[in-house]
């Protein structure tokens, strides 16, 4: 996710603090990029997509083990709950 620097600057001056802080260690507290979404667009600002852009990610082996992908869906679970 890529954003101007005045848009989050503003947003930290109208107050928005992020409470999601994404992966942390083996902590699986994820969409940390949903919560910011949220505030831009109700700050007034334009969310832009772009099919073309690709972006490669890259991640440690023990994230693509069965337990992991359990756990994962487990918290998901429990932050749509809760």
């Amino acid at each position: 996710m890529f954003l101007r620097k005045e848009v989050y600057e503003n947003l930290k001056k109208n107050g928005f603090k992020n409470y999601l802080t994404g992966h942390k260690g083996t902590g699986l507290l994820s969409g940390e990029d949903a919560e910011i979404c949220y505030a831009i667009i109700i700050s007034g600002y334009k969310i832009w997509y772009d099919e073309k852009l690709i972006f490669y990610h890259y991640t440690e082996k023990y994230r693509t083990s069965w337990n992991y992908a359990l756990k994962s869906i487990w918290v998901m679970a429990l932050q749509i709950l809760f």
